[in-house]
């Protein structure tokens, strides 16, 4: 039960950490759009590199995949898709 408890905390955290990277990038997008073709600042085009870092670091998927694990166990993924769900 443990286990299970962090592991629905950390699918949580990791949805609102890539949902957040998203938002961030869409707002990043926008920002880029009402720039082009326009002379801006050297401190926005530093903005807008720190803000892509950002947002790369805080989407989960970029560091690795998730995992689902049982005790001190990863579940192998081939294993995973042959388990029926019906």
């Amino acid at each position: 039960m443990k286990y299970e408890i962090e592991q629905i905390q950390n699918l949580e955290e990791e949805i609102n950490n890539f949902e957040k990277s998203k938002k961030i990038y869409s707002y990043i997008n926008e920002v880029e759009k009402q720039i082009k073709d326009k002379f801006v600042p050297q401190e926005t085009l530093d903005w807008i590199v720190w803000a892509k870092e950002y947002a790369f670091k805080l989407n989960p998927l970029n560091e690795k995949l998730p995992t689902y694990i049982q005790g001190d166990k990863a579940i192998d993924f081939n294993e995973y898709m042959n388990k029926s769900f019906y």
